[in-house]
């Protein structure tokens, strides 16, 4: 029932606050590139920053994150030792830029209406 009378309630556009989205990854060479490209496509790309950090994968993630950089700027921290998911992203969150940062699973994919919805709640309700 709160969901339904969330969902009803009307929130101003929110201003397009900047972002840092950090994408940790380990052995998601077969999904990191969707990831990647969904929140691309879901915000204005210059009002964001992305941040990959790669825990060491066995897999190809590293070379899958590389040649992604060629067609997407962004930051690719290539751990040279597994250390764990919250490791990894305490180790990336130091290099975001922005007071708003949003944490991607690499397996996961933004969606525009979501993300906008977020955002609107921050606007809407400062102490978040």
């Amino acid at each position: 029932v709160l969901y339904f009378i969330d969902k009803r309630k009307k929130r101003a556009p929110h201003n397009n606050p900047m972002i840092s989205f950090i994408i940790p990854c380990y052995n998601d060479g077969h999904i990191i590139e969707q990831t990647i490209k969904s929140i691309y496509t879901s915000y204005d790309s210059k009002r964001f920053e992305l941040i990959v950090v790669n825990d060491c994968s066995k897999d190809n993630s590293a070379e899958v994150i590389k040649r992604m950089q060629s067609d997407y700027n962004f930051t690719f921290i290539n751990l040279s030792k597994n250390v764990g998911k919250s490791d990894a992203l305490n180790h990336a969150s130091k290099y975001a830029k922005y007071d708003i940062i949003s944490f991607v699973d690499a397996d996961a994919e933004i969606n525009t209406t979501a993300l906008n919805d977020v955002l609107n709640r921050f606007e809407t309700y400062p102490h978040m």
